[in-house]
């Protein structure tokens, strides 16, 4: 198989590996039968405990690389039950109301109907 010049130089052969060169790091290629066990062991592993979708995929990145790393990643954290039943969220504050003056006699009629 011959691969263009920029993409061969991205890939490294390192002792029987296959190793993905991003930035300055040399990670393993991971192969599709391992992304589910890489997801679990970054997400849900006992250093990991729900870390949360940026922080996974940061202790992804250490671990290995694949092509759909980044989506993998982000749908895991989202269909992580753990995740689902504690997550934080940041729910936006309502505005205050404001009161309402009139700037006449009369203006405003209101009424309780019950």
């Amino acid at each position: 198989m011959l691969l263009q010049e920029s993409v061969k130089a991205q890939y490294k052969w390192v002792q029987n590996m296959i190793c993905y060169q991003e930035g300055d790091v040399l990670v393993p290629v991971v192969p599709k039968t391992l992304v589910k066990a890489v997801l679990t062991k970054a997400h849900e592993d006992i250093t990991g405990g729900n870390i949360g979708e940026e922080k996974t995929l940061k202790k992804v990145k250490q671990m290995g690389w694949w092509t759909t790393r980044k989506e993998d990643v982000t749908n895991w954290v989202r269909h992580c039950q753990a995740c689902q039943v504690y997550k934080v969220r940041n729910i936006s504050q309502v505005a205050l109301m404001k009161a309402i003056l009139p700037t006449f006699f009369s203006e405003i009629w209101a009424a309780d109907i019950q």
